[in-house]
């Protein structure tokens, strides 16, 4: 049996920024910031796009 996971995209992806700037004080240069702030949004976009097409 499958078990369905709901996300809400927008949430993770509020999540996700915070922890990002988080570490971005800490860690990461500003080149490194703005790959993974990229990389989030476009998985939080493939997240809406895959809850749209589903039943």
């Amino acid at each position: 049996m499958k078990t369905v996971v709901k996300i809400d995209p927008e949430l993770e992806y509020e999540k996700a920024k915070k922890i990002i700037d988080l570490v971005s004080k800490q860690i990461l240069d500003p080149d490194q910031v703005s790959s993974l702030d990229s990389s989030v949004s476009n998985l939080a976009t493939v997240a809406r796009v895959l809850l749209e097409r589903s039943p």
